[in-house]
């Protein structure tokens, strides 16, 4: 199963995925933070969209000169950080935890969720995700209890 695989390595990269990105949105320009086998896989496997030729509505930059890549990494680590919170944390707690809240952090999760809903307001692909359903069911779940504590 794991012969002719690179050693600890369970993915190598996700270049379908923003391949994917790029042709659901294809009337946007996509900047990716470098990755060396992301854009090898993109190049050396080129898409067309309705036959009008290699869709090449992306580039990839260094994340260390463009501040637009830095502001998406901090977006996605909060995101990340808090999804894997409510992933692992029990309702009862995730109540106790949002009632002793102060009011900044209260306000601080009612605009990640504004900015959560209305995303998937304007595109339920901004949201898209590789997760299992169950996983984004579940999240929504909590997301909604939470907005009803707050």
């Amino acid at each position: 199963f794991l012969k002719g695989h690179e050693e600890k390595t369970i993915v190598p990269g996700f270049g379908y995925l923003r391949q994917q990105k790029c042709i659901i949105f294809d009337s946007s320009f996509h900047t990716f933070d470098d990755e060396i086998y992301d854009e090898n896989y993109m190049k050396n496997y080129p898409l067309t969209v309705n036959n009008n030729g290699i869709l090449k509505n992306y580039e990839f930059k260094s994340s260390i000169s463009e501040r637009l890549i830095q502001i998406s990494d901090i977006v996605v680590s909060i995101l990340s950080k808090f999804f894997t919170y409510i992933d692992a944390t029990n309702s009862e707690v995730i109540r106790n935890e949002i009632l002793n809240l102060n009011k900044i952090q209260k306000e601080s999760l009612v605009l990640l969720f504004d900015l959560i809903n209305s995303s998937n307001e304007q595109n339920s692909f901004f949201l898209a995700s590789v997760n299992p359903q169950d996983i984004n069911l579940s999240r929504r779940r909590i997301i909604s209890f939470i907005e009803e504590l707050l």
